[in-house]
């Protein structure tokens, strides 16, 4: 459960932890749209991804 910590912390907090693999299998046309979306953004994939889970978590 992420605890009710205000924004700010339930980002801190979905951000901790040690890093793990997750293999997800998508298209490869996906996969390049993501990458450069996340390019124009000025991040990596990775961390375009995980900016998009936490919003998603957040809401």
């Amino acid at each position: 459960m992420i605890p009710d910590t205000g924004e700010d912390g339930k980002k801190t907090y979905l951000n901790g932890g040690e890093n793990c693999v997750v293999v997800v299998r998508i298209p490869s046309n996906l996969k390049n749209e993501i990458a450069h979306k996340a390019k124009i953004n000025g991040m990596s994939l990775s961390a375009y991804i995980r900016n998009v889970l936490i919003r998603d978590m957040l809401d």
